[in-house]
């Protein structure tokens, strides 16, 4: 697949003459690169199944799935990998419809994934679509996307703490894709678009639910608009935050209950 991918790059390249050599060499090399990072990524999935801890975690969304409390009152049930959020629990949940155990730990493995890379791969893609450009560049610029992708993906891969975030089965991988996403969707929108901010600030409570090492996400998206747009556009952001943060731990406290939550959380 490799070889084949390799030729297909050369013809590619060289079917870009008015390009200049940099962009021509990297068009070249786009086809293999992917390919690598596929193979990469497939083989830190399968890797996955050896990692003991890994199957540890899956108990909650088994617990929650069956009717039984996720979070327990202090001194009753049993001891369960739960001092995390639900959204945590939730992240998961979609594994537990396989049928094998191999089947089930594949699911979570390339959710987690798909939570940790998911979101920036969607924002460098976007950005690869921007109105204004000519063909010749926005090829270049959807081929400068799929350059940064496989960067970060390297970076991912050789960093250990990134690597664990993004192949590990934890609350971390669905907490930062979240947090991902709620920078994303404060970047991309359209200044007067209150939906765009509404959604940005739900998606920021979220990874606060989902691990509450994210609480400092809201107070720097807050700075972010204060510097940006200023006081009134951070005015709305804060009573979002505000709103969808009582919402939501409203919802999950008649849930779970106040008492299991913050035993288990805190």
């Amino acid at each position: 697949g490799a070889v084949i991918l390799g030729v297909w790059g050369i013809l590619l390249g060289k079917r870009l003459p008015a390009w200049e050599r940099w962009a021509r060499w990297a068009a070249a090399l786009l086809p293999v690169s992917l390919w690598n990072m596929a193979v990469l990524f497939y083989l830190k999935i399968r890797e996955a199944y050896f990692y003991d801890p890994n199957w540890e975690r899956l108990q909650n969304i088994f617990a929650f799935s069956a009717g039984d409390p996720v979070y327990n009152h202090l001194n009753e049930g049993p001891v369960l990998c739960a001092i995390y959020g639900p959204v945590s629990v939730w992240a998961f949940w979609p594994a537990v419809f396989a049928q094998t155990p191999f089947g089930v730990l594949t699911i979570a493995a390339c959710l987690t994934v798909f939570y940790f890379f998911g979101p920036i791969f969607g924002l460098y893609t976007a950005g690869s679509f921007s109105r204004g450009l000519n063909e010749d560049q926005k090829k270049k610029s959807r081929m400068t996307a799929a350059f940064s992708i496989i960067f970060f993906a390297a970076i991912a891969l050789l960093s250990s703490s990134l690597r664990n975030a993004g192949f590990r089965i934890h609350a971390d991988a669905p907490a930062l894709g979240l947090g991902a996403l709620a920078c994303a969707l404060l970047v991309l929108r359209r200044k007067d678009s209150v939906l765009g901010i509404s959604m940005a600030a739900l998606a920021a409570v979220l990874s606060v639910w989902t691990k509450q090492v994210m609480v400092p996400l809201l107070a720097a998206m807050a700075v972010y608009l204060w510097a940006a747009e200023g006081n009134k556009v951070l005015r709305r952001y804060m009573g979002w935050v505000l709103f969808w943060g009582l919402f939501v731990s409203a919802l999950f406290i008649c849930m779970f209950g106040a008492e299991p939550l913050f035993i288990s959380m805190f």
